[in-house]
């Protein structure tokens, strides 16, 4: 599960890769409220365990932010 927020409105993308940098997914999470606390929680049937980067990708004002993801499967 990912959980973020920001100061501002925001609209948002999420990108999972894994550790070479190759894209695995995109998801068009939508519009972020001004200081409102986000959960997303990330299906990983289709992934093995491991560690991945979620890209999330502030579209209105450019930005970006990098997660370091631990996937361990129980």
């Amino acid at each position: 599960m990912l959980s973020f927020g920001f100061g501002w409105d925001e609209e948002i993308e999420i990108r999972i890769h894994d550790l070479s940098g190759k894209l695995l997914r995109t998801t068009q999470y939508g519009d972020v409220k001004e200081n409102v606390v986000q959960t997303h929680e990330l299906n990983s049937d289709d992934l093995s365990e491991g560690i991945y980067f979620a890209e999330l990708i502030a579209n209105r004002s450019g930005k970006r932010y990098y997660l370091k993801l631990v996937l361990e499967k129980f």
